[in-house]
């Protein structure tokens, strides 16, 4: 696992898919977004947590139930949770929580608590943009897309951007409901990113954006691969130049091929 220290947050990269853990120290709280993949790692974020953020009041912000996304949660037994509402969208996290399990049984993984779904949740997610008022102000926002309950958080007074599995510099959108979806989210983005200026956004995998003009120049990409999918067809040679552009060009393609699916595209 690789860590990335700024002013006031934490990033823990994972060994696998570069997936970003992200610690928010704001002020007299902190904001815990999606602990994830091995349990050593895991564990080393909440060791860091306890150790550093000790008195503190702990949030943990679960961006969507994707089970890379879900598994790290019961180790934060202290932290007030805020995810997506399980009632609303009872078949993702049903479905989070089988793919753990089983991503856990054919990796030989063993973890030191049993896969389970998240309790005694804070804040529950829906579809509407919700305010949490505390000395940083979290704006929690919908973004589905990849899957239908993505979340966003932006904070305001930090002006930092945590975008969930969207705005990644190492692989191109993964779409799980359909690309109307993603792109309305994508102009979501854009709009927040242009109004706000965010001094860094931080993607669920891939590098931190130290510019918000490289995160708004991801979605211009970004948003004209979409619409190839939507239209059903694209400029000669601007997907491949597209999956080109991206650092693991075999993953892109097999992502790109699940897009085609889910476009029904040929």
């Amino acid at each position: 696992m690789h860590i990335f220290r700024y002013g006031n947050f934490t990033v823990f990269r994972s060994r696998l898919y570069m997936t970003n853990s992200t610690v928010v120290d704001m002020g007299k709280s902190v904001l815990i977004c999606d602990p994830s993949w091995l349990p050593d790692e895991i564990i080393a974020i909440s060791e860091f947590v306890q150790n550093k953020y000790k008195d503190y009041q702990k949030y943990l912000f679960i961006s969507h139930f994707d089970f890379d996304h879900l598994w790290g949660w019961p180790v934060f037994n202290d932290a007030q949770i805020i995810c997506p509402d399980p009632n609303i969208f009872a078949e993702q996290a049903i479905n989070g929580l089988m793919e753990w399990i089983e991503w856990d049984e054919n990796h030989y993984i063993i973890r030191p608590y049993k896969a389970t779904l998240p309790e005694n949740i804070l804040l529950p997610l829906t579809s509407d943009e919700i305010f949490m008022e505390n000395e940083s102000d979290i704006h929690f926002f919908s973004v589905p897309g990849h899957t239908v309950d993505s979340f966003a958080a932006f904070l305001p007074k930090l002006n930092i951007l945590l975008a969930g599995d969207y705005l990644s510099d190492v692989e191109i959108p993964w779409i799980g409901t359909n690309p109307e979806e993603y792109a309305h989210s994508l102009d979501v983005f854009s709009r927040i990113i242009t109004e706000h200026k965010p001094t860094y956004v931080i993607p669920g995998h891939g590098d931190v954006h130290h510019s918000y003009r490289d995160a708004l120049k991801i979605i211009e990409d970004a948003q004209k691969y979409i619409n190839c999918l939507i239209k059903g067809k694209c400029p000669k040679g601007f997907t491949e130049k597209y999956i080109s552009s991206f650092p693991f060009e075999k993953a892109s393609e097999t992502i790109h091929e699940h897009n085609k699916k889910i476009s029904r595209l040929k």
